[in-house]
């Protein structure tokens, strides 16, 4: 029984885990994006 407690356990980790990456993931993109995008903006604008 305690097996198949861990197995769920070590699931519904899992399965949270894959939407909090993404999402990490896609705001690090766009703050990478927005950061050269900021820096372009510098440059065109000197």
């Amino acid at each position: 029984m305690p097996k198949h407690i861990k197995f769920w356990f070590l699931l519904v980790t899992f399965l949270l885990a894959i939407p909090v990456w993404y999402v990490v993931s896609c705001e690090k993109r766009e703050a990478a994006s927005r950061t050269s995008n900021a820096r372009h903006f510098v440059l065109f604008r000197k």
